[in-house]
């Protein structure tokens, strides 16, 4: 899978290219196509747009680059990267919790989660964004108009999309 950025005057997109077909299927049916927040294919790549205007555009295009195909693959290091997660909130006193499949996989349930689904407090977005900035895939954008959610980012630690 080839990922890469491409920036105009407006729009900074995230590209995939020569997805293999085993992540198609993920890939076209994630989220059910119903968010602005899922790629889109067009014609023979998978683009997802974001305003051009966030901050930290380097940071995020090197890491989708880098870590774009962890956004197709389960999470087998979870342990790991909730870990690192966890120890950085703790020290910084930043509220969150788990929900989705991570939440079940801690239960006991012996699934191997996609991703770990986490949310925090709004009071606790600066810090987030600052804490773990090298760790972005994708920026923190505001949905307000989303029924879902508000804001929304993604991480990658340790191969692990949070």
């Amino acid at each position: 899978m080839n990922c890469y950025c491409i920036e105009n005057n407006d729009k900074f997109l995230f590209c995939l290219e020569n997805v293999e077909n085993k992540y198609i299927e993920t890939l076209e049916n994630w989220g059910g196509g119903s968010v602005s927040y899922f790629f889109k294919n067009v014609g023979d790549k998978y683009i997802k747009e974001f305003p051009n205007n966030f901050n930290n555009k380097e940071i995020n295009g090197a890491n989708f680059q880098k870590y774009g195909e962890s956004l197709f693959k389960n999470g087998e290091n979870w342990e790991e990267a909730l870990e690192v997660f966890a120890e950085q909130c703790f020290k910084e006193n930043i509220d969150w919790i788990i929900l989705g499949s991570i939440s079940e996989t801690v239960r006991g349930i012996n699934i191997i989660p996609h991703d770990i689904d986490i949310v925090v407090h709004e009071k606790d977005l600066n810090k987030i964004k600052s804490v773990f900035l090298n760790y972005f895939i994708e920026p923190i954008m505001d949905y307000k108009d989303s029924w879902v959610l508000q804001y929304f980012g993604r991480l990658c630690i340790n191969g692990v999309i949070i």
